[in-house]
């Protein structure tokens, strides 16, 4: 089942994805046709963003060929730095081509390369909401500790394990497991041989101890 975090997607930037299949052999001779094709998909992404009303100053690109040997089936993508796309530097694309084509499937080869596909990802930067320190305010670790219960630990079997509610655990105090840290959405368990602290943010950091 797909999980889906609500705070990631409003930390994550806008992505769109533009790809073009053009089978061509990737060499020098068609440099400026490969430019060409990049600058026509560069263009679609920049105006997919503005439409969506990003100005260009905040959106970036990254461009990629899906790149074979001749007569073969798989293809690796590979980046292409804009410095790439000038004359006499396609030699960078078809070296790194090589090295993760032997990286993927542990050989490469001295046979032409051919392009497949090409690919440009547009990214629009996002506004991220401003993360606050958490309040001290009404959390003590008395108030946050609610007893204590049997837990069934693997190979321990059940161990004697405090309770705690997340959201009266002051931050900066840490709690030795064996512990289980409520909240309404979720529980954590802290084994016995880790410790979990609330940081400044409300995250609960979890570290192992030794004992």
């Amino acid at each position: 089942m797909p999980l889906v975090s609500a705070w990631g997607m409003l930390m994550t930037n806008l992505r769109h994805d533009f790809i073009r299949t053009h089978v061509m052999a990737c060499v020098e001779e068609r440099i400026e046709e490969i430019a060409q094709v990049f600058s026509v998909l560069q263009e679609d992404a920049e105006r997919q963003f503005q439409e969506e009303g990003f100005p260009l100053e905040k959106v970036w690109i990254e461009r990629f060929l899906d790149l074979r040997y001749k007569g073969q089936e798989h293809t690796v993508r590979t980046p292409v730095p804009k410095e790439a796309l000038a004359k006499g530097r396609l030699e960078l694309v078809i070296e790194k081509f090589h090295e993760l084509h032997e990286k993927a499937y542990s050989f490469r080869l001295d046979d032409p390369v051919e392009i497949v596909n090409f690919h440009v990802v547009g990214w629009g930067e996002v506004e991220k909401p401003e993360l606050k320190p958490l309040e001290r305010e009404g959390r003590d670790m008395d108030r946050a500790f609610k007893g204590e219960r049997q837990v069934y630990f693997e190979e321990l079997g059940m161990v004697p394990s405090k309770i705690y509610e997340r959201d009266l655990i002051p931050p900066g105090e840490p709690i030795l497991g064996p512990a289980i840290i409520e909240e309404p959405a979720c529980t954590t368990v802290v084994c016995p041989d880790q410790q979990v602290v609330v940081d400044e943010r409300g995250y609960l950091i979890i570290t192992e101890v030794a004992r």
